[in-house]
């Protein structure tokens, strides 16, 4: 995901209004004028249908969490859980039938 402005910042340093707007509408908003998750989720889904055309056999893929948690969303392993706060350990394996 690209944070924009953001972009390696602490947190501490980044403006009280513009995280509270993010956290008003995960979804949408773009921190630091970056990518919003909806962004992230239809770049995911791009890719997805280039995997699926293309002959590669197995793929693995090195991602982070917010990824992670679009991809389990979207291929329904999530269940009812939101998805933006679906807990994800850094490091963990997750793998995804995409057939």
């Amino acid at each position: 995901m690209n944070f924009g402005d953001w972009q390696g910042r602490a947190w501490d340093e980044l403006p009280r209004e513009q995280l509270d707007a993010w956290a008003k509408d995960i979804w949408a908003y773009r921190p630091g004028g970056g990518e919003s998750a909806e962004m992230v989720a239809t770049r995911w889904m791009r890719w997805l249908a280039h995997v699926r055309r293309s002959e590669a056999g197995r793929i693995v893929a090195v991602t982070h969490a917010g990824v992670i948690r679009v991809a389990l969303a979207r291929s329904g392993r999530l269940g009812t859980a939101a998805p933006l706060e679906a807990p994800i350990s850094f490091g963990s394996v997750h793998f995804l039938d995409i057939a």
